[in-house]
């Protein structure tokens, strides 16, 4: 280099060499393509979900869904040949021939189903940033995705959420997940991760009465009123409530169920009904039990049925009963549902207990108070935020006593604030503008039948304002096929993982394989970011409609 330089300054310049910036291009493309090469083998490399066993946080091959009831934008799951889809670059053909018929299709929100994807665009899978060297430096740990090659090779890697760490006994009861015969609880930003939608109050269905909202004035007299997508509470009408606990209206969330169900209706009636089909063996749809005098119903009352008794029965008392029973069957628990999964696939829906409670809470001035309740459906838990002397507390019915106390954060004292209050995994949690108030509060353990009415909203002395109404729920965790951590506990070894899918009722997992636990060696990383998401584009050319895959920045984001 240096004679090279002594050279060019003591005479005059050489012949140019013609093929030097060629060469330059070739090196630099070649250490570029090496360090590429390097850098996905050891550090980030990209990955595409196929499946929807990590649905609805992570979706695989499905159509983006818009329900014509209610207008919610959901994913619903498409199977996908992966070799042929990987060939067709654009997803036009092999994608578009996957169509799921009328009754496939669910919408998560409202239950409206038979919804028509027939002209719907199929899309392709998140793709993951995967950091493959994440567990180099750190142990993994609960609750986060990873992924993972499969128990048998050669198949495409998992994308699965660690639940049971090393040396642990795992195992699922009731839907929860218990290491060595403690209940695995979550903190707030681990629920965030995993929560699943049950019902956004943006999104009203538009054909009452077959649909309505979830949230439900409860009485003639009360404060409450709707206003565009929230409830108001007028400050006059509050303060007349006087602030007695037997005295305040209530705001109450109702899951409403359209039709189906397997839960149990029961509605007293002091007369003999007509027209009523009686079974003394397995429960039909419907009965009247003349010992106990009153109707069994399992599930939804059916319009057409509930007119057809009023039409044959003439006793009032029958018929206040026969519209009793319509009103309350369709007050249903809240379940397992995905409207990602098929909705005709004959899966049977487990009732969820673990909730989630999100809104934003306006108050008209620096003093009285505010009411959240949750239960599950063994006790009620009611958190009461006070302006007037800046608290929040934490009781359980039938105590006046707190259970949990804390100052208002400095913003929420006199500003709009936005709460968190969840039930998961058997602890109470509530949070203001993304701030733990207090410790969580352990619930009692055993099997519980969640309420039909697990939350109200009420308040006292001032004017409220409730907008952004979310409701969630956990996941509920089944027994698959039934072969690991299900029956009995499953004992990892020191260098053992347990994984399992958030679509838990289609996801093959650690339940279902011939060795349930994965070993360290198997982990391949930890997802970073959903980094490519794209949505179907669509154009026309010659008279012939093509879909194209463009992106969707609006779902680029972190992976809790």
């Amino acid at each position: 280099m240096t004679g090279e330089t002594q050279s060019t300054a003591s005479g005059p310049p050489g012949p140019r060499r013609t093929g030097s910036g060629l060469r330059t291009f070739l090196d630099a493309a070649l250490c570029l393509y090496i360090a590429v090469i390097l850098f996905r083998t050891f550090v980030l490399e990209g990955y595409i979900i196929s499946t929807g066993s990590m649905a609805p946080s992570l979706l695989g091959f499905h159509k983006r869904i818009v329900c014509p009831s209610c207008g919610y934008h959901f994913a619903f799951g498409i199977p996908v040949d992966i070799p042929g889809a990987a060939a067709d670059t654009t997803g036009s053909e092999s994608l578009h021939e996957i169509v799921p018929h009328r009754g496939a299709v669910r919408c998560p929100n409202c239950g409206q189903d038979a919804i028509d994807a027939d002209n719907v665009p199929p899309n392709y899978g998140d793709q993951l940033l995967v950091q493959k060297n994440a567990y180099e430096f750190r142990m993994p740990r609960r609750w986060e995705v990873v992924v993972l090659n499969g128990p048998v090779r050669p198949v495409p890697p998992f994308v699965k959420r660690i639940v049971g760490l090393p040396n642990e006994a795992v195992q699922i009861i009731d839907g929860d997940i218990y290491a060595d015969g403690h209940l695995c609880r979550k903190e707030l930003r681990e629920q965030l991760a995993v929560r699943i939608p049950v019902f956004d109050n943006a999104y009203l269905p538009n054909d009452p009465p077959d649909g309505r909202g979830d949230w439900v004035i409860e009485s003639a007299n009360s404060p409450w009123r709707s206003e565009e997508h929230g409830f108001v509470a007028a400050a006059a009408a509050t303060q007349a409530a006087g602030g007695s606990p037997g005295e305040i209206s209530w705001l109450a969330f109702h899951h409403w169920v359209r039709h189906g169900g397997t839960y149990k209706t029961e509605v007293a009636v002091d007369a003999l009904p007509q027209n009523v089909h009686v079974s003394h063996g397995a429960y039909p749809q419907l009965r009247y039990d003349p010992t106990a005098r009153q109707f069994l119903l399992i599930g939804a009352l059916d319009k057409t049925e509930r007119d057809r008794l009023l039409v044959t029965n003439t006793d009032p008392k029958v018929r206040a009963a026969i519209s009793k029973l319509y009103d309350r069957s369709h007050d249903g628990p809240v379940t397992d549902d995905y409207g990602y999964n098929r909705a005709d696939t004959g899966l049977v829906p487990m009732r969820v207990r673990d909730i989630m409670l999100e809104c934003d809470v306006a108050l008209d001035a620096d003093s009285g108070r505010v009411l959240f309740e949750i239960g599950d459906g063994r006790q009620t838990y009611r958190l009461t935020v006070d302006r007037s002397h800046h608290s929040a507390q934490l009781t359980v019915d039938g105590s006046s006593e707190p259970l949990r106390s804390a100052a208002l954060p400095a913003i929420a004292a006199h500003k709009p604030f936005w709460l968190e209050l969840s039930l998961f995994d058997r602890q109470v949690l509530a949070a203001i503008d993304g701030t733990v108030l207090f410790p969580a509060w352990d619930c009692d353990l055993g099997h519980v039948e969640p309420p039909r009415k697990p939350l109200r909203i009420g308040a006292c002395g001032t004017a409220v304002h409730i907008s952004g109404l979310k409701v969630f729920r956990d996941i509920y965790y089944t027994r698959g096929h039934g072969r690991n951590a299900v029956d009995r506990p499953l004992r990892l070894a020191d260098d053992e993982y347990f994984v399992l899918g958030d679509n838990s009722p289609i996801s093959n997992d650690g339940r279902s394989w011939v060795d349930g636990a994965v070993r360290e060696s198997q982990l391949i990383g930890k997802p970073l970011v959903v980094h490519l998401p794209s949505r179907p584009g669509e154009f026309t050319l010659f008279g012939h409609t093509r879909y194209i895959r463009i992106p969707d920045f609006s779902r680029m984001r972190y992976i809790r």
